[in-house]
C-alpha cells in the first residue's frame, strides 16, 4: 500500500476544519490490536465506555477488534499494516463478511462469542434500551466498519 496518509484528510465530529490523521508506526498486527482492544476510543467516533474482544470469532473468520459501545453500536476492525500486502479490495470484502457473519448469528451468537473471547459482561456495558439497539443493530447489519 502506498502513504495513504498524504492524500487523506479527516474532520471531527462538529468541527469544520479538515486536517490529515494522527499517524503511527507498529512493528506488527497485533501490537496495534492490543493497543485498541484496551482502549477503542483511539478509533474515530468511538466513545467513552466502548469495550472491546480480540478475535471474536464468526463463520466469515477471526474478527482482529469487535467494539460494542454504551448506546449498542457496533464497530468491527480489521488491522492490517501498510506492508501488507493484501489488496484493500479483499480487506473490505472482509470486513463486508463480518458485518453479514455478525447478522446472520444474531444477538445469542454475538453474545456468546464475545464472553468466550473474555469481553467485559455487556449487560455491565448496556443499559435495557441500549441492549435491544445492540440487537436491533446487528439484526439490521448496522455495523461499522474500520480498516
Amino acid at each position: 500500500m502506498s502513504d495513504i496518509t498524504s492524500s487523506l484528510l479527516i474532520r471531527a465530529v462538529g468541527s469544520t476544519e479538515w486536517s490529515p490523521p494522527e499517524s503511527a508506526s507498529y512493528a506488527n498486527e497485533s501490537e496495534l490490536q492490543s493497543l485498541l482492544a484496551n482502549d477503542p476510543t483511539h478509533l474515530p467516533g468511538v466513545s467513552p465506555g466502548a469495550r472491546a474482544v480480540q478475535e471474536l470469532p464468526t463463520a466469515a473468520g477471526p474478527i482482529d477488534i469487535c467494539v460494542v459501545e454504551p448506546d449498542g453500536s457496533v464497530t468491527v476492525v480489521e488491522c492490517k499494516l501498510a506492508r501488507n500486502s493484501e489488496k484493500l479490495r479483499m480487506v473490505i470484502g472482509q470486513v463486508i463478511d463480518y458485518a453479514s457473519s455478525l447478522r446472520s448469528g444474531g444477538i445469542d451468537a454475538f453474545r456468546k462469542a464475545w464472553s468466550g473471547r473474555g469481553g467485559a459482561s455487556l449487560d455491565g456495558v448496556l443499559n435495557e434500551e441500549s441492549a435491544g439497539a445492540l440487537e436491533d443493530n446487528l439484526a439490521h447489519a448496522r455495523i461499522h466498519l474500520c480498516l
